[in-house]
């Protein structure tokens, strides 16, 4: 039976998360990432992995805290009211002030090197699967006649997911609430309303 850790790692892997999604994967150091965590490197290693195997848990910690709203949006009968729902939990998500503004995800995709390219394939590939899970409920509006034949779905789906996705960048960069709120207002008079 091995020792028993000096630490508890839901609370290491919090820190963590702040570190990464303030400084994105390759802006946090391991010496901030060990700072913020009140860890050793060796403990680092021994408890989490490398630290790309940190950062994948660090964001199941992300989704687990902070994007429960997406799915539970997502089953909302109304698809006027699932949209609505992801938007009002991204503009909570980017402008709270309990962690930085903007979104690990797209935050930490966008200043990834060719070094950190497995880290960049990932982020894309969560974002991928959000758009695809819109993109179904979207051809579920379509299947219960709330939004008309034809509508592409795929192209709506991908254009919200754009649109949230450049509300996280402005909101890293300094952004209001009420801005984000003129962006989103703006974009989304292209969506479809509900008919039915």
């Amino acid at each position: 039976m091995g020792r028993p850790l000096g630490f508890d790692p839901k609370v290491a892997i919090r820190a963590a998360l702040a570190v990464f999604w303030a400084k994105g994967f390759e802006g946090a150091t391991l010496s901030e990432l060990t700072e913020a965590m009140q860890i050793s490197r060796p403990s680092l290693y021994a408890t989490f992995g490398d630290k790309e195997t940190l950062f994948h848990k660090a964001m199941k910690c992300y989704d687990l805290g902070y994007m429960g709203f997406f799915d539970d949006a997502l089953a909302d009968p109304c698809v006027d009211e699932a949209i609505r729902r992801i938007v009002d939990g991204f503009l909570d998500l980017n402008t709270s002030e309990t962690h930085p503004h903007g979104s690990p995800d797209t935050v930490g995709a966008l200043v990834c090197s060719d070094a950190a390219d497995s880290v960049r394939r990932w982020l894309l590939e969560r974002r991928q699967k959000r758009e695809a899970a819109l993109a179904a409920r979207f051809a579920k509006a379509v299947e219960e006649g709330q939004w008309p034949p034809g509508t592409d779905t795929h192209g709506l789906a991908a254009y919200l997911m754009t649109l949230l996705h450049g509300m996280d960048v402005q909101a890293a960069s300094g952004a209001s609430r009420k801005r984000l709120q003129q962006i989103v207002g703006l974009g989304l008079a292209v969506i479809p309303k509900a008919t039915a």
